[in-house]
């Protein structure tokens, strides 16, 4: 029995043994190199994923920080709310379309938020000023005003913090940052988008959920960016949650992590597979001179797959659970068969064995043939997995047969089945796996590439040699062959960048072309690690490269686009199909006075006119609605109230389904030539300046109103207010700061008025300005018991004007007379209250005074009689002196000339521009002493410095009308050029165009006996009268000085373009040279050079200022107080 026994037990039981031990490690092995292999493809795809996420948002921060307005806006002196809120606008509408940014920022130089636009949960708004806040303190900021021009900034993800706190619910955020630069290069400012990382971290999640075991996000330090649980997750930004990391939880594993770019190894067990994203570093630009992404020094994210030992053993543990019971009940059947067989051997006789041998080899041969075809059936399913079915078929229907075959079918070979078809359907899913990612590569035009640094061969994906358009068996795979397919402009900017990545420099992540074999050219991302030896040896670079050619045409031809439209000189708005709008350009609000934040979110309704009808309405919502654009003209209204008229063109925008879903308005305004004749009829009754009405046409009024009075209206008070010193600070300060002033000056009146009504026309006051700084107003039903609080209201609206270009305090007087006590016409009333003016004068600034009888005559006489005396005292006692103002050569582009223009100083130590004593000086006749000052004084000087000038300067001398008829003055002008020995043909005397054609036989006389002295002559204030042309051919003139009202706009009025070029022809025709006066700024001149002007004074070249001893001139505002 013992040898029977082990002839059965031992064979069978070795035999099992080794065979379930080879199942064992066929099976084990086969499911880890399923997951290594399905892990490590996963985390490339995921790095893909990470690297790109941020793309679209540098490409928005780069187009934004181009915008025109908001350089504007960082180079003003102040801030520009109106432009602010365009800007913010702006913002606005990239925050909705995105709905990726959390904040998009502008910040001046310190750090002080200009405009701030927070996407607040899906209802974007703009910040108010109250709410902006100061960020120069913050690490982002400062790294930002660290770049130089063109780079960009990437801070560290991070959760919000608003006033020192983490913001809940917690909002992950990288913030993005550009600096703006002046055109000189100086820092003006900072962008900055906030963009919410939680699509980032979504996107990356719902990758990891697919696969086995954990896959993490990793800042720089091990912590988790996204972990195994929200509660480890952002452990460095709270203190109760610093010791949570991946650093401190796998200290070995981090630390090879952190040492490597990727890998993939075995810790104790457990499998961790890894790759590092550079996020700062993924938007380089072939052209360096676009800067580059920097940030924190050498940030970077670690992808990390965590697939622990249990999950890895689950399936390994199973089966040798499942193995062993197999082995037990087998080796125990064999061992009780064994046992039974010993026993008969020994009881029965040889027939018996020879009966119960059948039984025993049946017994013995079934197990050995369950065995064997177990054996064969598992290596068949390894070749042959599609055999399986017809294996296991076979084995059912033979096992039948075999004793005890139910038993053992069930215990052996359906749980050992079983594993070998579950481990065909893990390769089935790995093979799957591989075709997603294959097609998602196809479909985001996605390949990959490995390059072997040490033998030079190059492996590409499939989808490369799709994206290049040649097959594997056309191209020779090396990185030479590669670099034929790169564009020839690109080549060195690649190579470039390949040796800094092999050097360790910098990561590769570049864009640039590709030329395809049919010639066309295609802009390619790429983006590669390289791994490295134990000695820093490159051996291999990894990498993709994906077709973004579309992405740049989108980007170029949104550019082109924004900027078309941003710039365009018509009106360009867009609505909803509910006529609401959502964008208007910089000229709608120019046009109709309305800003972006008043416009935006109502309808074309708000600048309709009520005149259009509506069946014009009806007529174009029929057309667009219809998929057609609608043509034609509408009068709409401005904010302010008037009337524009537009030629507009209004178009469907559909989408790809053909639905439409906005209307694009682009509006001509032909306001000019619809209206022309209203704005000559508003011109002839109103003063252009002020839009008050005129002379004329207040006196019409006025004699209206009066003659139409009825019972509670029959009395009334006239009001002429005077700006005191207005001449002075024309002359001192230009006629742009007078204009401003001016206008200034009738909008405190209107604002008096309308503090006295209850309602919009109540008093029926009338107000008008009818000289250079006369201003009137008309009020019915005042009297002599109530004109003086309306007079004190005025004069304190006025007192509290400020300009910025003009230190000095306004002020007015104010004359009134009354209706009817002193007239009963507005001719009476005007001369009345223009004589009762005169007496406010004299009692001193900001006074007024009710007309009396006696005033007219007396203050008029009293007036003159004191400034005859300070006069008279200034000739006597040396008070009268020239200063100079140069004029510039536009040929030489040097300063050839200058003007003497008097100057009065007072014995108080002032200094007095000739508007205050000149017309006085003429009526008494002083004016002869005066001239001959100024001509002595000038020839004096003149001698004095053109003796040591090697270039000597030419100067002019001004001449009143009443010089021209001064016989004794030729005479004394020609003393005084023996005396000096000065050459006359250095010395210009000018002559006023008005003198100079109301006296003019006595004007063409002296005109020609100065030219036979050798002296020149220039006709002044040129231009105030066309007719003066008639006039030239008749004197023998030198120059002729444009007048300043032709100059001052010059730059901004085509009309007086026109008459400066026609006064230039004629001139030229003359053979007479032309003078520019007041030119104030480089725009004007720079057009007088082009209209071929001979000379140009003004602000701009210089302003008067007393005699210098080396004849110099200081240049540029601060030179002296006037000009003129």
């Amino acid at each position: 029995m013992p040898k029977r026994f082990l002839m059965v037990l031992l064979p069978l039981s070795a035999l099992l043994g080794c065979f379930l031990v080879v199942i064992y490690y066929s099976g084990a092995g086969t499911e880890s190199e399923a997951i290594e292999a399905y892990t490590d493809k996963s985390i490339s795809f995921l790095e893909g994923v990470v690297s790109d996420e941020l793309r679209p948002a540098i490409s928005d921060l780069k187009m934004l920080s181009l915008h025109k307005e908001l350089h504007d806006l960082l180079e003003a002196d102040y801030i520009d709310e109106t432009l602010a809120k365009a800007i913010g606008h702006q913002f606005l509408i990239l925050l909705k379309s995105t709905q990726t940014y959390d904040q998009i920022r502008l910040l001046d130089e310190r750090g002080k938020e200009l405009i701030r636009v927070v996407y607040n949960s899906g209802n974007p708004r703009i910040l108010t000023q109250r709410e902006l806040q100061f960020k120069g303190d913050r690490y982002y900021f400062k790294g930002i005003m660290a770049l130089e021009p063109g780079q960009v900034y990437l801070s560290p993800f991070d959760l919000n913090v608003e006033h020192g706190k983490v913001e809940k619910p917690f909002k992950p955020i990288i913030r993005l940052g550009i600096p703006i630069y002046d055109q000189p290069g100086h820092r003006r400012g900072a962008l900055i988008i906030n963009y919410l990382g939680a699509k980032l971290l979504d996107d990356f999640k719902a990758i990891a959920a697919n696969m086995p075991g954990q896959a993490m996000l990793l800042n720089p330090a091990g912590y988790w960016l996204s972990g195994p649980s929200p509660d480890d997750e952002w452990g460095f930004m709270f203190e109760d949650r610093k010791e949570r990391s991946f650093g401190r939880d796998f200290p070995d594993a981090w630390r090879r992590i952190s040492q490597a770019e990727s890998g993939q190894f075995y810790l104790g067990g457990d499998l961790f597979t890894f790759a590092t994203v550079h996020p700062l570093l993924s938007d380089r630009r072939p052209d360096s001179r676009n800067g580059a992404i920097v940030g924190v020094e050498n940030y970077y994210w670690k992808i990390v797959s965590y697939v622990p030992s249990a999950l890895l053993n689950a399936k390994s543990n199973e089966l040798i659970n499942r193995l062993l019971l197999l082995f037990g009940v087998l080796v125990g059947l064999i061992l009780l068969s064994s046992l039974y067989l010993g026993r008969l051997s020994e009881q029965t006789s040889k027939i018996q064995v020879g009966v119960l041998s059948p039984f025993y080899i049946l017994v013995t041969m079934g197990t050995s043939i369950f065995i064997l075809e177990a054996f064969v059936m598992t290596i068949l399913s390894f070749v042959l997995p599609p055999v399986s079915p017809v294996i296991e078929a076979f084995i059912d229907s033979t096992l039948l047969l075999i004793l005890l075959s139910p038993i053992l079918y069930l215990l052996l070979f359906r749980p050992l089945y079983d594993h070998i078809r579950e481990t065909r359907l893990a390769t089935e899913a790995l093979r799957k796996s591989e075709a997603s990612l294959a097609d998602a590569q196809r479909i985001a035009r996605l390949g990959n590439w490995e390059w072997d640094i040490v033998t030079n061969k190059l492996t590409w994906s499939d989808e490369i040699y799709r994206l290049l358009e040649i097959s594997r068996e056309k191209f020779d795979a090396t990185y030479e062959g590669f670099m034929e397919f790169i564009h020839p402009d690109d080549r060195d900017f690649v190579n470039e960048s390949v040796d800094r990545a092999l050097k360790g420099e910098a990561p590769y992540s570049i864009d640039h072309r590709i030329v395809l074999p049919g010639g066309k050219d295609i802009v390619v991302h790429e983006q590669a690690e390289v791994i490295f030896n134990n000695e820093g040896r490159p051996l291999r670079m990894i990498g993709t490269i994906q077709d973004i050619t579309a992405l740049k045409a989108a980007e170029l031809e949104m550019k082109r686009l924004s900027a078309a439209i941003e710039s365009s000189v018509n009106i360009v708005f867009v609505t909803d199909t509910h006529g609401v709008i959502n964008y208007v350009n910089p000229m709608f609000e120019s046009v109709t006075g309305y800003t972006k934040d008043e416009i935006i979110g109502q309808t074309p309704r708000l600048i309709a006119c009520e005149d259009t009808p509506r069946a014009h309405y009806e007529e174009m919502y029929q057309t667009i609605f219809s998929g057609k654009t609608w043509r034609g003209t509408f009068k709409n209204s401005k904010k302010n109230g008037q009337h524009f008229w537009v030629n507009s063109t209004v178009s469907p925008i559909m989408n790809d389904k053909g639905e439409i879903t906005q209307f694009l308005s682009v509006q001509e305004d032909i306001t000019e030539k619809m209206r022309s004749k209203e704005q000559i009829d508003y011109l002839a009754t109103h003063d252009e300046t002020t839009g008050l009405l005129n002379r004329s046409h207040f006196i019409e009024r006025l004699d209206k109103s009066i003659s139409t009075s009825d019972a509670d209206k029959n009395t009334g008070a006239l009001l002429l207010i005077n700006i005191d010193d207005f001449k002075s600070i024309n002359e001192a300060y230009g006629h742009l700061v007078g204009d401003t002033i001016l206008k200034d000056v009738a909008a405190a009146i209107n604002r008096s008025i309308n503090g006295l009504q209850q309602k919009p026309g109540e008093l029926d006051a009338i107000s008008a300005r009818i000289g250079s700084n006369e201003f009137t107003l008309f009020l019915p039903r005042v009297d002599k018991n109530n004109w003086s609080h309306i007079v004190d209201g005025i004069k304190e609206q006025v007192i509290t004007l400020r300009h910025k270009d003009m230190p000095a305090q306004l002020s007015v007087s104010i004359g009134v007379s009354l209706y009817p006590d002193h007239g009963l016409t507005g001719t009476d009333l005007l001369r009345h209250a223009d004589a009762a003016s005169i007496r406010a004068r004299e009692l001193g600034h900001n006074s007024a005074h009710l007309f009396r009888p006696e005033d007219r005559d007396l203050e008029k006489t009293s007036h003159r009689l004191i400034w005859k005396g300070r006069i008279q005292d200034a000739l006597a006692g040396d008070g009268f002196t020239p200063w100079f103002q140069p004029i510039l050569d536009l040929g030489k582009d040097r300063i050839t000339h200058c003007e003497a223009l008097v100057r009065m100083r007072t014995k108080d130590k002032r200094t007095l521009l000739p508007g205050m004593f000149i017309d006085i000086a003429e009526k008494f006749g002083l004016q002869g002493g005066v001239t001959r000052v100024v001509i002595t004084k000038t020839i004096e000087y003149m001698a004095k410095v053109n003796a040591a000038r090697k270039e000597p300067l030419t100067f002019s001398i001004n001449l009143s009308g009443k010089d021209l008829g001064d016989k004794a003055l030729l005479t004394f002008i020609q003393s005084k050029i023996t005396e000096t020995g000065i050459n006359p043909g250095q010395l210009i005397f000018e002559i006023t165009e008005s003198a100079a054609i109301h006296e003019m036989d006595s004007a063409i006389r002296f005109i020609d006996a100065l030219k036979s002295i050798g002296c020149r002559i220039s006709l002044d204030d040129f231009g105030v009268g066309f007719t003066s042309f008639a006039y030239l051919k008749e004197m023998n003139i030198d120059y002729i000085k444009i007048d300043g009202s032709f100059i001052r706009r010059l730059h901004e009025n085509q009309q007086d373009q026109l008459f400066v070029k026609a006064i230039r022809d004629v001139a030229r025709g003359m053979g007479i040279q032309t003078v520019a006066e007041f030119v104030e700024n480089e725009e004007t001149l720079q057009l007088l050079r082009e209209f071929g002007i001979d000379y140009a004074q003004g602000y701009l070249i210089g302003r008067p200022q007393p005699a210098l001893e080396d004849g110099g001139f200081t240049q540029g505002p601060d030179a002296a107080t006037a000009n003129g």
